[in-house]
C-alpha cells in the first residue's frame, strides 16, 4: 500500500497524536492496536482500559482538535467513546487511492 505525502504525513501524526494520549492521560494497563485494509479503506482503531473521561463534559485541548484536523484533511471519519473508568477508543477511517 502506497500512500501519496500528504496522506502518510496526516495518518502518522494523527496516530502518534492518539498513543501520545494514552500515554499521558490514561492511566491504564492495555493498549490495543486495530489497522484493517478492506474495500480501499483504512480503518485504524486504538483503544485503552485507562480511567477514560467524559467526552460530552471534557473541553478539547489541541490533541483532540488535531486529531480531527487531520481526519478531515484524510476525507475521513473520526470517532471517539469514552467513560470514566471503562477507557477510550479512538477511530478513524478514510479511503485510500
Amino acid at each position: 500500500l502506497k500512500l501519496g505525502m500528504a496522506e502518510r504525513k496526516n495518518f502518522y501524526l494523527f496516530y502518534k497524536e492518539a498513543i501520545n494520549n494514552v500515554v499521558k492521560y490514561a492511566d491504564g494497563r492495555n493498549v490495543f492496536i486495530t489497522l484493517i485494509l478492506s474495500n480501499s479503506k483504512i480503518k485504524l482503531s486504538i483503544q485503552d482500559d485507562g480511567k477514560g473521561f467524559d467526552v460530552i463534559r471534557k473541553s478539547e485541548g489541541n490533541g483532540l482538535n488535531n486529531m480531527k484536523k487531520r481526519a478531515a484533511d484524510l476525507k475521513g471519519k473520526f470517532e471517539i467513546h469514552s467513560s470514566a473508568d471503562k477507557g477510550t477508543t479512538v477511530h478513524l477511517a478514510f479511503a485510500y487511492s
